[in-house]
């Protein structure tokens, strides 16, 4: 528990301080749940821990600086809260080293969508140049100013001067202009001061001729936020893309690299951004066994999944396949089923009490392009399966240009059962 204000004694005084502990003892409560939740990094010499989290919804493909996609100039800022790790040091204090954290939410809006726009400096100097876009928070700044009355503790005499009644942490972003040039170079951060910290979101490349009348290129966009997942101290598993696939400067993305993007289209196909972090999956079952292809679980071309948009992701699966030959009594799998039958359950992989066994098939895919052949994030057939698959047959998986995961057949012949174990990262912000 925190340090709690009691009011012991009836008719005790009530001074400006406990009124101000009070206050804080109620505004910090969402920044100590934060703190236990993060775990971010102490204060390191001068160092804070900076991060973002961004707002996200289910099915959110949203980048949080993104093109607006039309013709004016500007980029769409989306939700999010921007969090300043703890500035204490150890040596003052412990429990704040730990904890002391502050945040800020940004949530502009237009008349009719939740998020903030932003506009670049007009480029006409033949090269193209590099734009930093950044949030600013500004810690315990003084709230709304209103009128009180003040009674001076010494004369008794009254005013009525302006006051700040509240401390707020807010939080805007602006952006950086770079210089142009044939290779143009990141700029830089602005330097922290006076109780505002800056966190990078994005760089966006301003291309030669670009007006308040442009549209700025989807892939002349560089997601560099750094988003923060929770802790593994809370038994949370995190999971993110290396960040030298995105970090200006880094062995992947070098300064060269960086300053011969080229034009619009051009970005780097190594290129995967912070907000593709974070990992959701589902468990298929598809039933193939019967003779009959009208008692199949699943016909060809049928959805097999569309919860949510699996568009625009990487995939690792892991399949367990069982065919009809090895139990014929019952079926190959018999999730629905109690006593006999093969493994008495899903398979696992490896030898069974049926001599033949089943194999968990790793397959890896990705779904950038709408749809088909070309999108399949899972193929199975008699060349990866050890069981009596046709030698014609085939099961395979790919995700539709609307973002469903589709069975795709080779024929009518399959007679096995497949367990498909699917992760998927999240979708590529600014694809």
């Amino acid at each position: 528990m925190e340090e709690k204000f009691v009011h012991s004694t009836d008719g005790q005084e009530l001074e400006q301080i406990d009124v101000n502990m009070i206050a804080s003892e109620a505004a910090l409560a969402d920044d100590r749940t934060l703190a236990e939740l993060l775990r971010l990094a102490p204060l390191n010499g001068s160092t804070v821990a900076k991060a973002i989290v961004p707002f996200g919804q289910k099915d959110d493909v949203h980048a949080t600086v993104e093109r607006s996609g039309s013709a004016d100039g500007k980029v769409r800022i989306r939700p999010f809260r921007a969090i300043i790790g703890s500035r204490t040091a150890v040596a003052t204090s412990a429990v704040d080293a730990w904890h002391d954290i502050r945040s800020g939410i940004y949530a502009a809006a237009t008349s009719t969508n939740l998020y903030g726009e932003l506009s670049f400096v007009a480029n006409a100097s033949g090269n193209a140049r590099w734009d930093l876009v950044y949030a600013s928070i500004a810690v315990e700044a003084d709230g709304a100013v209103i009128t009180r009355y003040v009674k001076d503790p010494s004369t008794g005499v009254v005013t009525a001067p302006s006051v700040a009644r509240t401390k707020v942490n807010t939080v805007t972003v602006t952006k950086v202009t770079g210089t142009a040039s044939a290779t143009p170079a990141a700029p830089a951060l602005p330097a922290d001061g006076g109780g505002v910290y800056n966190i990078p979101l994005a760089y966006v490349r301003i291309p030669n001729g670009y007006t308040a009348a442009s549209t700025i290129g989807v892939q002349d966009i560089l997601s560099i936020e750094p988003i923060v997942q929770m802790s593994r101290v809370t038994g949370a598993m995190s999971f993110q893309p290396a960040n030298y696939q995105n970090l200006v400067g880094g062995t992947t993305l070098t300064t060269t690299r960086f300053a011969t993007w080229g034009s619009s289209g051009t970005r780097p196909g190594y290129i995967i951004p912070a907000g593709m972090g974070g990992m959701e999956g589902i468990v298929v079952y598809i039933d193939l066994t019967s003779a009959s292809s009208a008692n199949w679980s699943h016909q060809n071309a049928g959805i097999v999944d569309n919860s949510r948009d699996w568009r625009n992701r990487f995939f690792f699966i892991m399949v367990s396949t069982a065919s009809y030959a090895q139990a014929p009594s019952n079926g190959a799998l018999g999730s629905d089923r109690a006593g006999s039958g093969f493994n008495n359950g899903l398979p696992v992989g490896g030898s069974k009490e049926s001599g033949t066994g089943d194999l968990s098939v790793l397959c890896m895919g990705q779904s950038f392009v709408n749809g088909g052949a070309s999108n399949f994030i899972a193929q199975v057939g008699p060349t990866t399966q050890p069981v009596a698959m046709p030698a014609s047959s085939g099961t395979n998986l790919y995700v539709n240009s609307s973002g469903a995961i589709i069975l795709d057949l080779a024929s009518t012949a399959s007679r096995c059962g497949h367990v498909f174990y699917i992760f998927a990262t999240a979708p590529f912000p600014n694809f």
